[in-house]
Order: structure tokens, then C-alpha cells, then sequence
């Protein structure tokens, strides 16, 4: 390598250096005001406004994939609606809705909404196992803090700075990973 090679590569390394401590730093930043988004929250609530603002944080949409099964409660049907998808429970949330009863008393039909977020579920390979597993569903994209926003006891000021501070965490995130792609 030439001189001016060794050099680019040093300050490509140095940028690289740089921007992570930037995304360290931001990232920090937002998990702070994710702690005071959510600390008056509890239980399920808490679950999912965790899974939001982690996915806001990763600058991510959050997939909601809905299907219709029939099962004997709603935990049930949430229970096999992360079966059939091959996600474990813990990486999504489940809401399950009736849509009617069937003849069968022991049987009800339920709508499932389970939301999970692309920066920790691959959600092409949960499309492939609904398919496989014979099951149609619906999915969309939407903006996980306008999730949050709709979530009893989120402080919408506070909301608001968490998002400024997400999408500037997300920014520097992607900076640092584009120099390091750089730099190597």
C-alpha cells in the first residue's frame, strides 16, 4: 500500500472510531428518556411499550401481522398464532380479539394481532411459516411511536422527546455502520 492508502485508511478508521463514540453516546442519551417514557408503566403495557420504543430506537417500522384462529381462549389463540409464525412469544405481542363464536362452545374464532419489531424478528421468515403452516395473514408497517402514542399513560410530551432522541440515536447509529463499511 501507498503512503496516502495507509493514511486514508487511518483516518477512515479514526471517522469510524469517532462515530461510534457519537452513537455510544446518543444511544445513552435515548435510553435515558426510554426509562422516563416508561416508568410509569406496568405489565403488558410495559411489554409492548418496551418492544416500540426499542424498535423507534432501532429506527425500525413495526410489523403487525393479523390472522384469524379459532382456539379456546385468547391466550390460546395467541399461543398458537406465535407458533404458527416460529416466533417466540417474548419477541412480540400478542392482542387477540373475538371475531364470533363457533357451534362448538368449546371453540371460539379470534382475530390475533401480533406486533413484533423487524430489528428482532426476521419477518420474511415468519411470512414463509404462516404460509407453510397454511395460515392468512395480513401485515403492515407502521411507526412505532405513533403505537406509542396510543398507549394508556404515555406522557406525550415526554414522547416527544424521546422520539427526537431516537431518531438522532437511529442517525448515528447508521453513520457509524456506514464508516465502518468504509473503513474496512
Amino acid at each position: 500500500k501507498t503512503a496516502y492508502e495507509i493514511a486514508s485508511c487511518l483516518v477512515g478508521s479514526e471517522m469510524c472510531i469517532r462515530d461510534r463514540i457519537i452513537a455510544d453516546e446518543k444511544t445513552a442519551v435515548v435510553e435515558q428518556k426510554k426509562t422516563e417514557l416508561l416508568s410509569g408503566l406496568s405489565g403488558d403495557a410495559l411489554k409492548k411499550a418496551t418492544l416500540l420504543a426499542d424498535a423507534a430506537i432501532a429506527g425500525v417500522k413495526v410489523s403487525k401481522i393479523a390472522m384469524p384462529l379459532t382456539a379456546a381462549s385468547p391466550a390460546e389463540a395467541c399461543e398458537t398464532a406465535f407458533a404458527k409464525m416460529s416466533v417466540e412469544a417474548t419477541n412480540g405481542i400478542c392482542e387477540a380479539a373475538t371475531s364470533s363464536r363457533r357451534r362448538n362452545l368449546l371453540q371460539t374464532a379470534y382475530y390475533v394481532t401480533v406486533t413484533v419489531s423487524p430489528a428482532v424478528v426476521d419477518v420474511s421468515a415468519v411470512t414463509a411459516s404462516l404460509t407453510t403452516n397454511g395460515i392468512t395473514a395480513t401485515m403492515t408497517s407502521v411507526d412505532p411511536v405513533d403505537e406509542l402514542a396510543l398507549i394508556d399513560g404515555i406522557d406525550l410530551t415526554e414522547l416527544d422527546t424521546f422520539n427526537t432522541a431516537a431518531e438522532e440515536a437511529a442517525a448515528a447509529n447508521a453513520a457509524y455502520v456506514l464508516a465502518e463499511a468504509e473503513a474496512k
